[in-house]
């Protein structure tokens, strides 16, 4: 899970998150600069995300 995993409030460049197998209690940024890279992630967990944040390009 994500809980206490702190990130800042923008990023320049891609994030890469792939370790992640749950994205409860995931707070994202508002801006980053390249891609999110979750592939921990199922498909179903990353629609959900893409909703949350539709400015993210989500991968």
């Amino acid at each position: 899970s994500a809980e206490g995993l702190k990130l800042p409030e923008k990023i320049g460049g891609d994030l890469y998150l792939d370790s992640l197998t749950s994205a409860e209690g995931l707070k994202l940024p508002e801006k980053i600069g390249g891609g999110l890279y979750l592939s921990g992630l199922t498909y179903n967990q990353k629609k959900i995300l893409r909703r949350r944040y539709p400015n993210l390009e989500i991968l």
